[in-house]
């Protein structure tokens, strides 16, 4: 179910020195390349306005578990049932609807100017046409027959950089196979301009190693920064539960900054088990005293202040029990 809410106010005035161009859209998952989830141009909602708010209207249907993309004055969403949906912000009237995949979407779509890109729970990648719904292609990000995509797609330059997971994880199995990755793919086609595996499944390190998070990116540096999940069977992975930088005009790893070492975990393995601590939120990046950092946080509830060019903790504190 998707509610649209209006304020009863109207937008105040505009912020000297802001750009109110592309900042004042949603256009993917976390707002903008840093991943703030904050729209600084957004006035018409505060503390005062809030309690005013009123259902405008609503989309009823199957689970909606993605962050709505909202463009030019339609809102973009996909379903568990494999559909997107294009909506007018204004009264909800239908703009397209795509029966896109049969499985699950649950990460948040892409919009550029003239695609919607996301990827499904089968591991497949798809480029929509934003005018129509068409799909104009699509791509299996992995072969391996339980790939799943919960990774957000952030666009960069013309790439798309999305992180490949897999639900292996909640079977029992005596060996397991799938290999964690982040990838680049063109936005015109799919093509893949690059990979980085982030285990390699054999006696340096086991399967396993799911990339649920999303990117956050560094355009001057030209870095993108991605959390990854644990491992599945020993041995460990160094690039499990961990911060990875990833130059993203060349597919090479700057650094990586691991949380939680010796981390084996899979939902029906037998006690004792890992922690399950992976970092499956997307890094955010900002200024901190005129330092440039990048915070993330794992599911064991430590939260990490690192340097963005090196990786070096600035400070690392535990949040919860």
């Amino acid at each position: 179910m998707l509610f649209t809410l209006s304020a009863c106010s109207t937008s105040g005035p505009s912020e000297p020195g802001v750009d109110h161009g592309a900042d004042s859209e949603w256009s993917f998952f976390g707002h903008d390349l840093h991943n703030t989830r904050s729209n600084t141009l957004e006035t018409a909602i505060d503390r005062d306005s809030v309690a005013d708010l009123q259902l405008l209207w609503e989309h009823t249907g199957v689970e909606t578990t993605s962050t709505p993309a909202v463009v030019d004055g339609v809102v973009y969403f996909a379903d568990w049932d494999g559909r997107v949906f294009a909506r007018s912000v204004e009264d909800g009237a239908e703009v397209w609807t795509s029966d896109v995949s049969d499985t699950s979407i649950s990460a948040s779509l892409a919009v550029t100017d003239d695609h919607v890109f996301v990827g499904d729970q089968g591991g497949t990648f798809y480029a929509l046409d934003r005018q129509t719904g068409v799909v104009n292609w699509s791509t299996p990000l992995d072969d391996h027959p339980d790939a799943d995509i919960l990774s957000s797609a952030v666009p960069i330059d013309d790439m798309l950089i999305v992180g490949v997971a897999s639900a292996e994880l909640v079977q029992q199995k005596d060996d397991y196979t799938f290999r964690g990755s982040i990838v680049a793919l063109a936005q015109e086609d799919g093509a893949e301009r690059w990979r980085v595996y982030v285990t390699q499944d054999d006696e340096t390190s086991g399967a396993g190693v799911s990339v649920w998070s999303s990117a956050a990116i560094d355009t001057e540096r030209k870095l993108a920064f991605i959390g990854t999940g644990q491992t599945y069977e020993e041995p460990a992975s160094p690039m499990a539960d961990a911060v990875v930088a990833i130059d993203y005009e060349l597919g090479t790893v700057k650094w990586f900054r691991q949380f939680t070492e010796d981390d084996i975990y899979t939902a029906l393995m037998p006690i004792p088990q890992g922690p399950d601590a992976d970092i499956g939120a997307a890094p955010n990046l900002f200024t901190m005293g005129g330092r440039d950092v990048v915070g993330a946080g794992d599911k064991g509830g430590v939260y990490a202040m690192l340097d963005r060019e090196t990786g070096e903790d600035i400070w690392v504190t535990t949040l919860g029990p």
